[in-house]
């Protein structure tokens, strides 16, 4: 039912997050998830 790519999506999303701004404690939180 669309499960991986939902999460292929948000993944990508994350990583373009990441991408962005610079490597944090903050951002590790997020992945943790």
């Amino acid at each position: 039912m669309g499960g991986t790519q939902l999460y292929k999506k948000w993944k990508t999303d994350q990583e373009a997050r990441n991408n962005r701004r610079p490597s944090k404690g903050k951002a590790n939180r997020f992945s943790g998830k």
